[in-house]
């Protein structure tokens, strides 16, 4: 700003040094009028965005350039007012006024109408002070005033101008740009040169060629400056007084005016414009109030969920942010219909919009009057109890589950809805609202996963913590640097004791925190383009070993984890075929684990892909069996050589019937359709003898031995397969 006032000074320098030099001074004059009239014509062809608004101002200042042609060359500077130069200079307003409307409305959004308003209720005001105060006593009778009444009009409209670009700024906090600041500049010097014109219209009269006349020419170049200049739209604040102040003082100050007239002493002019502006006041509060109303309404709408009539994210997280300012405890409930995709594909959205519509009277009809009920988008509810602990959120949470285990009676039929519920409570499980909100999504998923009903949050259960991305940020640098190891945890025959195989483990040798177990970032990774790297990076390293064994005369089995997102890879087939290859390892050597759930993520898909890989001639198995949702299914279509009895089963046999009696038709269950079982979490001797006694094949577990690396399995091998035996012998004595 600095440097433009500096700029523009020097120009109003020059200009009145060549304003000095007799009878080129009108030429000059109208050259510096030209040209800023073409910087504006040229700044509508440069920029397509604001065109309509320079164009506009450019035929203004046209319009004012020609006002002063006439008065120069028509009038020989000496034009009486009114006079045809006043018609064209008073026009200019007529591109001023469009081009600075249009401007506003293209960095100050849709406010135009208001700002000007407020403008025009300025301009008024002041011009009926000017006219009841400086101008009154020529303005006495109308008849005789004309030359004043059209001088006046002059600062008026300027003030008017001025006036919509201070509200402009007002209502953006008073953060105007440098374009911005130039066009202000601007119009300062047009009020102060048209105001010093009104005086000398009053007051003697006025001739072209007087000293301060080439403050036009600046007032005009500062305006063209203005477009050639850095702008950014404005950003519209808050309501507050800043954008009411212009209104109620000028209503103030023309309501002052009409009083002061009471006496007698106000002319007509001062009278009507004091009028006009308190008119203009009674507009503006018009549309305000239209304004405000809209307002209100949209914030509404804004808060609302369309379809249920409930609050919708916004308004939940606005209400949880509230109570966390507070400083009151609360609980969020994160709510999610079971199956509700199902149901949307097989009855239509239209039902499936029916029965959202009901959820929120049932979730309602379970809290109390102050709680927030709210659909945060899809089948996604949310619940604010406020001053509710844990205990009391898992109360609510089995009357919403019974409330919403009643019927809903839709398209004819009676239909039963689930839902699974995550539980999050304010200060306990985070202090800030978006938190709070992800760890009661993580509990539903929890909830959902483990078919609970509802969860309360953990952070053991949280696979998407702050500390997890960032192992998942790391993994990168692990996969370049080989910090990825691979432990063997051997696998034993139940009725020889001899070991017949190893379970590939992967570890992470992390720089930082020491030696990292799969459950500590495969969940971080699993579902990001890591995790077809890591898979393969283990499958070679597996293969690596087992060929190392084969060459030293061991041809133990070799068992890798597959996870959902390797069995959806379409170059998984490939890539195992020519690992093989690359490694000399025969497919039999090798066994890749799957579990149930990781085949209910594309059933279709995967079944596909098993089928190739059982092509290849590698060996398929069965991981966690027991603990999917269609076990007997899997075992009659799934092409699997054996099946892995989860821990959870086999840990309990010693001491639950149960227990041992799910494990022991399993395993008559799978040796009647021809697979092989292997046991894992084998703890204890007993278990070892119990599982022998019902047929179980192979066992795995601390019983043997940990997971352990290449070198410490092959020095321990005798000793762990020497336990077995021991353990298979001390079976056969007591059976």
């Amino acid at each position: 700003m600095v440097a433009t006032a500096a700029m523009f000074a020097s120009v109003g320098a020059t200009t009145f040094k060549l304003w000095s030099l007799g009878s080129l001074k009108w030429p000059i004059f109208l050259v510096v009028l030209v040209v800023a009239a073409g910087m504006c014509l040229v700044r509508a062809a440069w920029v397509a965005e604001e065109r309509a608004a320079w164009f506009a101002i450019g035929l203004g200042l046209c319009a004012h350039a020609g006002g002063w042609l006439m008065d120069f060359y028509g009038y020989n500077g000496v034009a009486p007012v009114p006079s045809l130069s006043d018609a064209l200079w008073l026009s200019a307003y007529l591109g001023l006024y469009p081009g600075l409307v249009l401007l506003g409305r293209h960095r100050f959004g849709r406010r135009g109408l208001g700002v000007w308003l407020d403008g025009l209720v300025g301009g008024l005001a002041l011009g009926a002070v000017a006219a009841g105060t400086a101008l009154q006593p020529s303005l006495g009778s109308l008849s005789e005033s004309w030359s004043a009444v059209v001088g006046s009009a002059y600062p008026v409209a300027d003030v008017v101008l001025l006036t919509c670009m201070a509200t402009t700024f007002a209502a953006s906090g008073w953060r105007p740009c440098r374009s911005g600041k130039t066009l202000v500049s601007g119009l300062l010097i047009l009020v102060v040169v048209d105001t010093v014109f009104a005086f000398a219209s009053v007051h003697g009269g006025w001739f072209a060629g007087q000293s301060y006349d080439p403050l036009w020419g600046t007032a005009m170049l500062f305006v063209a400056t203005a477009g050639w200049l850095p702008s950014r739209r404005l950003v519209r604040t808050e309501a507050s007084w800043r954008q009411l102040m212009f209104p109620i003082g000028f209503a103030a100050m023309a309501t002052a005016m009409l009083v002061y007239g009471q006496s007698g002493h106000l002319n007509p002019v001062a009278v009507v414009l004091a009028v006009c502006a308190l008119g203009a006041v009674m507009l503006r509060m018009a549309l305000l109030m239209r304004e405000t109303a809209s307002l209100a309404l949209t914030r509404r709408l804004s808060l609302t969920d369309d379809l249920t009539g409930l609050g919708n994210r916004r308004a939940f997280t606005a209400e949880a942010e509230a109570a966390i300012a507070e400083g009151n405890p609360f609980a969020l409930l994160m709510i999610d219909l079971d199956q509700f995709k199902e149901l949307n594909d097989t009855l239509g959205h239209h039902v499936g919009d029916e029965l959202l519509r009901g959820i929120g009277p049932r979730l309602a009809a379970t809290v109390r009057p102050g709680d927030l009920v709210a659909r945060l988008g899809g089948d996604e509810f949310g619940v604010l109890l406020r001053g509710a602990d844990e205990r009391a959120a898992c109360v609510v949470c089995d009357r919403m589950r019974e409330g919403l285990a009643r019927p809903f009676a839709l398209a004819g039929i009676s239909l039963h809805v689930g839902a699974s519920i995550g539980v999050a409570v304010h200060p306990d499980h985070a202090d800030d609202a978006g938190t709070l909100l992800r760890h009661a999504d993580v509990a539903m998923y929890e909830a959902k996963r483990g078919r609970t009903g509802f969860a309360v949050y953990a952070s053991e259960g949280d696979h998407h913590s702050r500390d997890r991305l960032a192992l998942a940020g790391e993994m990168r640098a692990a996969l370049a640097e080989d910090q990825l190891v691979l432990h063997y945890q051997p696998l034993a025959d139940l009725a020889s004791g001899e070991l017949r195989g190893v379970e590939a483990l992967v570890r992470w040798r992390h720089p930082e925190r020491g030696l990292l177990a799969p459950g500590a970032f495969l969940p971080a990774i699993e579902h990001t383009d890591l995790m077809r790297e890591l898979s393969h990076r283990v499958l070679s390293m597996a293969m690596v070993q087992a060929a190392a064994w084969r060459d030293a005369g061991l041809t133990w089995r070799v068992s890798v984890n597959l996870s959902a997102t390797d069995l959806l890879d379409r170059q998984l087939v490939d890539d195992v075929a020519a690992l093989l290859r690359r490694h000399s390892v025969p497919p039999g050597q090798i066994t890749l684990e799957v579990t149930e759930s990781v085949l209910m993520t594309d059933p279709q898909r995967a079944m596909m892909v098993l089928g190739e890989l059982r092509t290849l001639g590698v060996r398929l198995a069965l991981d966690d069996f027991g603990t999917g949702w269609s076990s007997l299914t899997h075992l009659q279509r799934l092409p699997v050589d054996e099946i892995k009895i989860d821990r959870s089963f086999v840990a309990a046999m010693a001491a639950e019937a149960r227990a041992a009696a799910i494990v022991s038709s399993t395993v008559d269950l799978a040796h009647a359709v021809g697979l092989r079982v292997v046991a894992e979490g084998i703890e204890d001797e007993a278990t070892w003898s119990r599982l022998r006694a019902v047929g179980c094949d192979a066992a795995q577990g601390y019983y043997l031995s940990r997971p352990l690396p290449a070198g410490e399995l092959e020095a321990g091998a005798a000793a762990i397969a020497e336990r077995a035996r021991i353990a298979s012998g001390v079976a056969r004595l007591t059976a």
